[in-house]
This record gives structure tokens, C-alpha cells and sequence, in this order.
């Protein structure tokens, strides 16, 4: 098992964190050789921080299964966005109360500006007791 903080990317696709929430999947968005190949990293059993910007963490998930490599359509109606594709993972969420950034932060000390970071354990660990706890 393995760590890994992932935003959801709400500054660019609004509400995209209640779809992975709703239908049990995280996401990249953009081209597949930048951003896709990224969920190849994820394997059965990691666990995942959702990150919203400007919110924080807002759940914590488990890894169902590895990527698949397709391209999905985005056909949610009620987004508003240029994506035309994003590239799906199946997690299982848990809603936790929210962790604000600074927390975040203060963890991992790094800024967070990447679409996932893979965490040492020892991060990961705390990040986890930090996220159950609040």
C-alpha cells in the first residue's frame, strides 16, 4: 500500500470532486501523455487524499483497481468545462471533515501544485491520522 495526494482539479472543472465522490472514481483531465499516464501509478489498496483547492482534503479513498488506460467522454450535463476527456480509476470514498491546505502543508511540507504526489510513507501516515482525526 502505497500513499498519494490527488486534486480533483476544481480550480478548472467545477464540481468534478462531487462526481468522484458520487460515482466512485478519481480523475485526470487533459492530454493522456501528461496527465493520464499519471494513474498507472496507482495500484489495488493505495490510498488516495482528495484535494480540493482552496478547501483542502475532503476524503480519503481506496484504490479498487489498476488504470485501464481508456479515455472516458465527459457527459455529465451539469459540468461546465473544455474537457472532452478524462481518465477514470476506480476508488472507493470516505467523506471526512475537511483538512484546510494549511495543514496540508504543514505535512507534507510542499507547495501543492501537482495533479498527485506519490508520499512517503512516513507522510502518508501522518497525512492519514491527521485526515481521521480532525
Amino acid at each position: 500500500m502505497e500513499y498519494y495526494w490527488i486534486n480533483s482539479n476544481e480550480k478548472h472543472y467545477k464540481g468534478a470532486y462531487k462526481r468522484w465522490l458520487r460515482d466512485g472514481f478519481a480523475a485526470t483531465y487533459g492530454s493522456r501523455e501528461r496527465y493520464g499516464v499519471l494513474l498507472r501509478e496507482f495500484n489495488p489498496a493505495d490510498i488516495l487524499f482528495m484535494y480540493v483547492n482552496k478547501a483542502g482534503i475532503v476524503a480519503i479513498g481506496e484504490v479498487k483497481e489498476k488504470w485501464d488506460g481508456q479515455a472516458h467522454v465527459n457527459s455529465d450535463p451539469d459540468q461546465k468545462t473544455d474537457v472532452k476527456h478524462e481518465y477514470r480509476i476506480p476508488v472507493s470514498w470516505e467523506i471526512i471533515p475537511t483538512v484546510p491546505p494549511y495543514k496540508v502543508t504543514n505535512i507534507l511540507k510542499r507547495p501543492l501544485l501537482k495533479t498527485t504526489i506519490h508520499l512517503k510513507p512516513e507522510l502518508g501516515e501522518e497525512l492519514y491520522n491527521c485526515c481521521i482525526s480532525s
